[in-house]
């Protein structure tokens, strides 16, 4: 199981909707191998949990970092909007990040769009 350095970059409180449209939101998630180069990478996807479908759509949900050497790091962008229903509840997604299949983290990510 390969180890892995990540940082997140995202808005917690996202607005929902300008005066003309709704707004689109950005996940970054930055990824390096700790210890070695990695031939077949990391896949990374964010996934809604609950009905937190209801409330968003995504435009890219998951992504791959494809080959990346020791300590090199990759940035992948994972995108969503929100519908008008999510104001002022929280929004519960999964980001899983895995290496040939195996997922090697889970974390649960909560955003209160405004």
């Amino acid at each position: 199981m390969p180890k892995f350095n990540a940082s997140s970059d995202y808005n917690k409180t996202p607005k929902v909707k300008g005066v003309f449209n709704y707004f689109i939101h950005t996940f970054k998630l930055n990824i390096a191998p700790a210890v070695e180069g990695l031939q077949a990478g990391y896949s990374v996807k964010l996934r809604p949990i609950d009905d937190a479908i209801k409330h968003m759509s995504f435009k890219v949900s998951e992504g791959q970092t494809g080959q990346i050497s020791k300590l090199e790091n990759k940035t992948i962008e994972m995108s969503y909007v929100f519908k008008k229903s999510a104001k002022k509840k929280t929004i519960k997604l999964a980001l899983e990040i895995s290496f040939r299949g195996e997922v090697l983290k889970k974390e649960i990510i909560e955003l209160k769009p405004r």
